[in-house]
């Protein structure tokens, strides 16, 4: 009985060392893309509407920041210019690009299955405005990616750097704190009754 209870042992253990080193390639591989990334193809998306409004007569334009996001003017522009190299980004264009604000938010968490992990809501945001001075034009914006992340990827998506792209966690869904420790004692309490009742038999 020993002799057989010692082989379904290991071969338990080695199965559910093969089920985490599988979880941990998983997870390498389904790595939720940076708040940064993020931005990046949002900034596309700006990119590609600005460049709609730009001809080869009428390629001159302009961007304005605010102070926090100043990090990020470069990368606009050099999104933009790379649609087109006749593009050019001038002080005295009449097409100007403002963004108002940008940021990411956490609304919400919440359990992906019973046994899952907790995962997050996430919005990465940009708003702003388009101003043609020249035809008196003027066009409000908003791009923003809403996504879901593990909670515990939170501080590996986020930037110390760029603080605008971090942002306060959302509270841990409240069963949460009940249940994974009801489950663990129930299981081990379960676990020491079979041992010994198997023992005794």
């Amino acid at each position: 009985m020993t002799n057989i209870r010692l082989r379904i042992m290991k071969k338990v253990f080695f199965i559910l060392i093969i089920f985490h080193l599988i979880t941990l390639r998983l997870n390498a591989q389904n790595s939720a893309p940076t708040n940064l990334e993020v931005t990046g193809k949002i900034f596309d998306k700006i990119a590609i509407m600005v460049s709609e409004k730009l001809t080869s007569d009428f390629n001159l334009y302009n961007t304005a920041f605010p102070e926090e996001l100043l990090y990020l003017q470069y990368e606009l522009e050099g999104k933009i210019n790379k649609i087109n190299q006749n593009f050019q980004n001038s002080a005295t264009a009449s097409l100007v690009i403002i963004i108002d604000e940008g940021g990411v938010r956490y609304p919400t968490s919440f359990r992906d299955g019973f046994f899952g992990d907790i995962s997050v809501e996430r919005k990465v945001f940009y708003t702003g405005k388009i101003i043609d001075k020249s035809r008196e034009i003027f066009e409000e914006f908003s791009v923003s990616q809403i996504d879901t992340i593990k909670y515990s990827e939170i501080e590996k998506v986020e930037n110390s750097f760029y603080t605008f792209l971090n942002s306060s966690k959302p509270g841990i869904p409240f069963f949460s704190h009940i249940l994974e420790p009801v489950i663990l004692i129930g299981t081990a309490v379960a676990s020491v009754i079979l041992f010994f009742t198997v023992r005794s038999n």
